[in-house]
């Protein structure tokens, strides 16, 4: 067992529909486990966006390289689409990945 596994908390997500934007507030880890699951969510979200998904990451715990990945991966679909993709209030832990792997640059992330 991954060292520290038992201390981590699985990924919950939570929509709220505003003016013009879907909220997507994020608790727990986005690692190989919750990761997949909001991907799955995001895709489903930005289909039916009209202009801004803002991904809440106040109460993420854990990221790593798949949860980046899958971040990385929703940036580029909501390019695709036409809509804002934002990354609302990182967690420190979150903004200490996103800082240290250069990610700061590719999002608009908003406090």
């Amino acid at each position: 067992m991954e060292e520290g596994a038992s201390d981590r908390k699985p990924v919950d997500f939570t929509l709220d529909e505003r003016e013009g934007e879907t909220i997507v507030r994020v608790a727990g880890d986005l690692d190989a486990t919750g990761a997949p699951a909001l991907r799955s969510q995001l895709v489903e979200t930005m289909e039916s966006a009209t202009h801004r998904v803002v991904l809440d990451l106040s109460a993420v715990d854990f990221l790593d390289s798949l949860g980046l990945s899958m971040l990385v991966a929703a940036h580029r679909r909501a390019h695709e689409l036409g809509i804002d993709f934002v990354l609302a209030s990182p967690s420190p832990a979150s903004r200490r990945v996103l800082e240290i792997t250069r990610l700061t640059d590719l999002f608009t992330i908003v406090e």
